[in-house]
Order: structure tokens, then sequence, then C-alpha cells
């Protein structure tokens, strides 16, 4: 899952919401460097990225893409379920989608822990609002996608996979509809099982 729906899957904690955007960016073994809760966040990162790739609703939105881009597919399926998330965030959340950035905002911009030095080409697009909210317009995904694609260092087609997103619309926001229950609930067992020893 993208950066939307990690911050989501952390509810109103702040730090383990922290914890569970920094996840893409904090290497194993730098865990130590974090706050407790901050800790459990990276470690929810994690489980939920493993869970995402082996379920077989998210394997399906994959297989939609043509054999040319599937390549690209889990990377642009991410992008695609956190603008579904966003559209459909009323289902999700009792805060609108403003409020729950500004209270991540908030939280992230104040608080006191060590920003890895991966995160340093995010900083200026998170600096704008507009980066999360955007997500809910289905023409900026587009530019994530190409935004994206200039960061691989190969040249690669992911760019492209917004045609699939065009072409196949209903079909993944179905497949979303499906699968984000589904992680909700692995989440919320998750939280509640033995976490005191996570890694």
């Amino acid at each position: 899952m993208n950066f939307l729906a990690h911050i989501h899957l952390s509810r109103n904690n702040s730090d383990e919401m922290i914890g569970n955007f920094l996840g893409d960016f904090v290497k194993a073994g730098q865990e130590s460097n974090y706050p407790p809760e901050i800790r459990r966040g990276i470690f929810i990162h994690r489980k939920i990225d493993s869970f995402t790739d082996s379920n077989p609703i998210f394997k399906k939105s994959c297989y939609r893409f043509p054999e040319g881009l599937r390549r690209y597919s889990r990377i642009a399926v991410d992008i695609f379920y956190d603008h579904f998330l966003a559209i459909n965030f009323h289902f999700y959340s009792n805060l609108t989608l403003e409020e729950f950035i500004d209270y991540f905002y908030f939280h992230f911009f104040n608080g006191n822990f060590e920003k890895p030095k991966k995160l340093e080409k995010i900083i200026p697009y998170l600096s704008d609002k507009n980066y999360f909210l955007s997500y809910r317009d289905k023409r900026y995904i587009k530019n994530v996608l190409f935004r994206m694609s200039k960061r691989l260092k190969r040249k690669n087609f992911l760019a492209e996979c917004y045609l699939v997103l065009d072409k196949e619309y209903e079909k993944l926001e179905k497949d979303f509809m499906e699968f984000y229950p589904e992680l909700e609930n692995f989440v919320f067992s998750l939280r509640n099982g033995n976490l005191d020893n996570y890694r």
C-alpha cells in the first residue's frame, strides 16, 4: 500500500502513524533509532506490505495489467488503491480527508524524531498539503506515476500504467473495496495481538 493507506491504518495514534509512514525509508536494523511507538508503526508497515503482496484480491488487480506492464503493476496498484481510499475516505473514517491530513501533518512536521536521508526527496512534496488531497483526482495519479518513473534508474514504462487505471477503473475500484476491509481486519488483529516484542 502507498502512503495514505499506511497512515490511515494507524488511525489517530500519531507516533504509530509516523512510523507507518517511515516504513519505506528506515532500513532494517535502524529501528532502534526511534522510540517504541514509532518502531511499532514501522513494524506494522512491513506487515501490511507482506499481507498486501500475498493477498489474492491485490494479485487480481495486478493481473488486470497487460503482460508488457505487469512488472510495474504492484507499484501502480499501490498508487491506485490510495486514489480509491481518498475518494471513498468517508467510508473509513469519521474525519474528512482534509481533517485527517491536517492531523498527520501537525504531528509529522512538529515531531522530534530522526528523519531518514531517503525521505529528503519526499519532503518538498509533503510540504504541500495537496500532496495527499490531490489523490482524489484521477488525473493527478498520472503525474504521480510519471514522477515515480523518473526516480527509477532504468528506462521503464511505469507512467503508461495510467492507461490501465483509465481502462479498468470500475473493476479496480471494486477490487479495492473488497480488499481494504480485509487489510483493516488484519491490522486490527495485529495491533491487538502481542506486539510487545516486535522487531
